[in-house]
This record gives C-alpha cells, sequence and structure tokens, in this order.
C-alpha cells in the first residue's frame, strides 16, 4: 500500500493549478491499473478524476458528510459516479 500527502499550493507555484498537476504526475507514477485509490475528502480534484478513469481503477471515497446547507455543489456530487463506493461520516460522537 502507498500513502501519500497531497500537494498544496506554494508561494513558487507559477499556477493556481500546478499543485494539482503535481498531484496527477505524483499517482501516476504510484498507481498502476487494478490498483484501489482511497480518497478523503470534500472535493474530488481533477487530479483524481482523471487518475481513476485513465487508469481503471477501483476507487472509494469518504466524502465529508458534515457540509453546511447550501454548499453541496453539483459538479462534486457529479464527481461521485467515478467512485464504486462513496462512505459519508455522520456527527461525531460526543463522548
Amino acid at each position: 500500500m502507498t500513502a501519500f500527502h497531497w500537494c498544496r499550493k506554494g508561494r513558487y507555484h507559477p499556477e493556481p493549478y500546478a499543485n494539482d498537476v503535481l498531484t496527477y504526475l505524483r499517482l501516476g507514477r504510484a498507481l498502476e491499473r487494478g490498483d484501489c485509490l482511497v480518497f478523503g475528502g470534500g472535493y474530488v480534484f481533477d487530479s483524481i478524476l482523471r487518475t481513476v478513469l485513465e487508469r481503471d481503477l477501483c476507487a472509494v471515497w469518504i466524502r465529508r458528510g458534515l457540509w453546511p446547507p447550501g454548499r453541496e455543489s453539483d459538479l462534486a456530487l457529479d464527481r461521485e459516479r467515478i467512485f464504486e463506493r462513496v462512505i459519508v461520516p455522520s456527527e461525531p460522537s460526543p463522548n
């Protein structure tokens, strides 16, 4: 199993999407056809979408389920289609 952190936008990235391009390249080197990608986050970036589709990966999305009302995005929710399973955590336990 391979795990790594996403690249955040840094002050030296010339374009706002440069970090996503770097993530796409890193995913392409780390994953092979038939691997399974587990993504945890609130929005499926282009790098994730392209890698899953191009490499025909098994994919699971652990989606942040506590979006404020009105914050759901049609684009974000449309990207659910590439995942074999979407897990939406509920409210945390008070204990």
